[in-house]
């Protein structure tokens, strides 16, 4: 995640960073809803998260989505690497299968 924040810091790019709830997922308030209209890019990792670990649960991946939608953000990039390495019966689906 950090390559990342650094590549759009180095393309002039002004990262807000949005706090993020290990089962409901992003907690996007109001005030942060206005910012993140003004935002070209959100990056997401609702699978095995750095450093925290979770997976979001399906629901809250649905909610997510459902919140960059209204946001209007231009591109949604999901930081999906780490996906293969999580425990149980099966993998998480990615936030892009809702």
């Amino acid at each position: 995640m950090l390559g990342i924040l650094q590549a759009l810091e180095s393309l002039g790019m002004r990262v807000l960073e949005i706090p993020a709830h290990p089962r409901t997922g992003m907690d996007l308030p109001p005030r942060a809803r206005g910012e993140a209209a003004q935002r070209k890019v959100c990056v997401i990792m609702p699978n095995c998260h750095s450093p925290l670990g979770y997976v979001l649960p399906d629901e809250a991946k649905k909610v997510t989505g459902r919140d960059c939608s209204a946001a209007r953000c231009g591109a949604v990039i999901e930081n999906d690497v780490y996906r293969d390495l999580c425990f149980g019966e099966r993998r998480p689906k990615p936030a892009k299968a809702f």
